[in-house]
């Protein structure tokens, strides 16, 4: 059992107190589910706000799942109301033209152009600071 798979037990005692796993073998697989769920969606929660792009590519290879048994399980807990956060983006090209575009009508340097794009989100390799 993950540590995810943990907090998601214990969370799924308080949300829904009526599986009680020990009540029967429906309810003990509804519950099984609902751990399941709440924990992929802690999972993807935290890689999305660490960055990662391609959360539920990392979460199947991680659990031995396919790519669309994640999906669907993640579908299903933003229908329970359960919170799940956007794919990152990338800033867009146009953005980084535009910045460009307006540091060189004013001129004003090539730290000020530098500290206007890492502002905006875009990553600047320490060899070209």
């Amino acid at each position: 059992m993950t540590d995810y798979d943990t907090l998601a037990a214990e969370q799924a005692r308080r949300l829904r107190p009526e599986l009680d796993p020990s009540s029967g073998p429906g309810a003990a697989r509804s519950h099984r589910a609902f751990v399941r769920m709440l924990s992929i969606a802690a999972e993807c929660n935290d890689l999305r706000t660490a960055g990662v792009r391609n959360a539920i590519t990392a979460i199947a290879e991680r659990r031995r799942m396919s790519h669309s048994t994640v999906t669907m399980i993640l579908h299903r807990a933003r229908n329970c109301g359960i919170t799940i956060i956007d794919q990152p983006t990338l800033p867009s090209l146009d953005g980084a033209l535009r910045i460009v575009a307006d540091w060189y009508a004013s001129s004003e340097g090539r730290d000020v152009l530098i500290e206007d794009l890492t502002t905006a989100g875009y990553s600047i390799p320490e060899t070209t600071r």
